[in-house]
C-alpha cells in the first residue's frame, strides 16, 4: 500500500494562518509534537484527514503561537526579530528557514499554493523550485491576484480563484490523486 500523498502548502505565512484550518495539530507541531529539536529537517509529517482522504502535511512548519511573536515582518513564522541582513550576510535564522523549507519541499509529492497577496516572494520562489519536479496546484484569493501573478500560474497543473483555500483544495483533490497514481 502506498503512503499517503504528501502535500507542501505554499503561501504567505501569517499569525492566524489558513493552514491551521486544514491541518489539525499544525499549530503545535514545531513545539515537539512532530519536530525533532536536534534536527528540524527530520520532522515526522502530520497525517491529516481531509474530505474523506488521508494526507501527509510536508511543510512548511511554522511557530503557531497565538500572541504572534514569530509573525513579524519577513519572519516566515519561524524567525524572530533578527535583522534580514547582518554583517555575516543573511540572518542565520532566515537562512535556516530557507533550508528547512527546501528540505520539506523535497519530501513532498505535490504543492498546493494559496496566494492571498502580491508580496508573497517566498511562495513564488517555492513554486519556481517545484516547477518540473512536483505537480503544482495554485489557488488565488482573487481574480486581481491571478491577473497580477500570471507568470507563476503557467507552472501549475491546476488553477483556481477562491478566497477559501479549503474549497480550492477540495476542488483539486481528484487531480491531485490522479497525479499520485501516475507516480
Amino acid at each position: 500500500m502506498k503512503s499517503p500523498i504528501s502535500i507542501y502548502f505554499a503561501g504567505k505565512i501569517g499569525k492566524n494562518d489558513w493552514r491551521h484550518g486544514i491541518v489539525p495539530g499544525l499549530r503545535s507541531a514545531w513545539f515537539g509534537v512532530c519536530c525533532n529539536p536536534a534536527d528540524p529537517q527530520d520532522m515526522e509529517p502530520i497525517r491529516f484527514e481531509f474530505a474523506g482522504s488521508v494526507f501527509d502535511y510536508a511543510g512548511p512548519y511554522l511557530v503557531g503561537c497565538d500572541h504572534g511573536c514569530f509573525h513579524g515582518p519577513q519572519s516566515h513564522g519561524i524567525a524572530g526579530n533578527e535583522p534580514a541582513i547582518s554583517n555575516l550576510g543573511y540572518g542565520e535564522e532566515r537562512l535556516e528557514t530557507f533550508k528547512l523549507c527546501l528540505s520539506w519541499l523535497r519530501k513532498a509529492h505535490a504543492v498546493f499554493a494559496h496566494v492571498e497577496s502580491g508580496d508573497a516572494q517566498g511562495t513564488m520562489f517555492e513554486l519556481g523550485w517545484a516547477y518540473g519536479r512536483l505537480p503544482i496546484f495554485l489557488n488565488f484569493a482573487s481574480a486581481s491576484l491571478a491577473a497580477e501573478c500570471w507568470f507563476p500560474a503557467h507552472a501549475a497543473c491546476g488553477l483556481s480563484i477562491n478566497p477559501d483555500p479549503r474549497v480550492a483544495l477540495l476542488n483539486f483533490l481528484p487531480r491531485l490523486k490522479l497525479c499520485r497514481e501516475r507516480n
